[in-house]
């Protein structure tokens, strides 16, 4: 992510669709793409499981 960073810029969607780095496939994005989900959602529980 930081490598991607570095090159793209921070925004989560501009490194998804701009980013080709060789260790950046399908479950890289993915896999920051949920843990984001999941930071939200624990940061604000009772928005999401009222």
């Amino acid at each position: 992510m930081k490598r991607a960073q570095n090159q793209v810029g921070r925004d989560f969607a501009h490194i998804v669709k701009l980013y080709d780095g060789p260790a950046f496939g399908f479950a890289s994005r993915n896999y920051y793409a949920q843990f984001l989900a999941a930071r939200e959602i624990a940061s604000n529980p009772m928005q999401y499981f009222p």
